[in-house]
């Protein structure tokens, strides 16, 4: 007896998150405040880690970026300076710093870490690579390695050496850019799309520890899982058969719902939604029902050309 009323109260609070899921749809808070919090953005130097950091910056924070491409973290911050050159009030709250950091070397990671001297309360694991458009029997081995150590490992690295503040702090946000990858594969980026699952996977390990630690409410966990962004690296993507619904994605409208991600803490960011459904799909189809979903979206063709970065 006492099993079923656990059940039934089970039950009662999984629909209770729908309702509050549903609510949201319609009037979401306000948003939070990030000015003077110090946010720490891997892949920094191009490509989506660059616009978070302008949008963060912009909004008062202070961001520090992290990439092995100095030139393109130089890059980043005269853009940043740009942002306040008419502010003759602009503070360092405003700006933007940088170190170059092979995130796949935990020493380094944890060596830059302390040289902060600070709490960082935004941890962004934006940093991630893909290999060219091989079948996995010739995939290089470096290539696969490298990927998974970009991808996941570093998440690893760096969460060990950011989290412990937050926690004496009791306050913090991990942001973990995954991919639609991370839970619906397709041919031809099986290295890719496996660290993505693993990082997907990190992620939501991460939040349910931190919710056993008695930090569910006060360090949040945000996880990212884009469809194919214009950034350069799926340089040769083709088009899906339902472009007209899920297109290659801009840049600027994946970090627009990126910083709305994290200025209202939502726990996950599918872009574009439609995506969700095709997770869910995913998991009620039998296996030869989503083989066919797949092939019929056009993911037997969609990485043929893939160049790879």
């Amino acid at each position: 007896m006492h099993l079923v009323i656990e059940v039934i109260f089970l039950l009662f609070q999984v629909l209770l998150e729908y309702a509050t899921s549903f609510c949201r749809l319609f009037y979401r808070g306000k948003p939070k405040s990030v000015e003077g919090q110090v946010v720490l953005v891997t892949g920094a130097g191009s490509g989506l880690g660059r616009l978070i950091s302008l949008k963060l910056a912009k909004r008062g924070a202070i961001v520090i970026g992290w990439d092995i491409d100095e030139n393109g973290l130089k890059e980043t911050q005269k853009r940043v300076a740009s942002l306040f050159e008419d502010n003759r009030n602009c503070t360092e709250i405003n700006q933007f710093s940088y170190a170059k950091v092979d995130i796949t070397d935990r020493r380094q990671v944890y060596t830059e870490a302390e040289k902060i001297g600070k709490a960082v309360d935004i941890l962004i694991n934006n940093a991630g690579i893909v290999t060219k458009n091989n079948f996995l029997c010739e995939k290089d081995d470096i290539g696969i390695v490298k990927t998974f150590e970009v991808n996941i490992i570093s998440h690893f690295w760096t969460v060990k050496a950011f989290l412990p503040k937050m926690m004496e702090q009791n306050r913090g946000h991990i942001v973990t850019i995954a991919s639609v990858a991370g839970f619906s594969g397709s041919p031809r980026i099986t290295d890719y799309a496996a660290s993505k699952f693993a990082a997907a996977g990190f992620h939501e390990t991460l939040v349910l520890e931190l919710r056993c630690q008695g930090f569910k409410d006060t360090i949040i966990g945000t996880l990212v899982c884009p469809y194919v962004v214009d950034t350069g690296m799926f340089e040769g993507t083709n088009k899906n058969k339902l472009d007209f619904l899920v297109p290659i994605l801009k840049q600027d409208y994946v970090v627009s719902k990126i910083e709305e991600g994290i200025l209202y803490n939502y726990s996950n960011v599918i872009i574009p939604k439609l995506c969700s459904a095709f997770g869910a799909a995913k998991f009620l189809l039998p296996a030869e029902g989503w083989a066919k979903v797949v092939e019929g979206f056009g993911g037997q063709t969609l990485f043929k050309d893939l160049v790879g970065r």
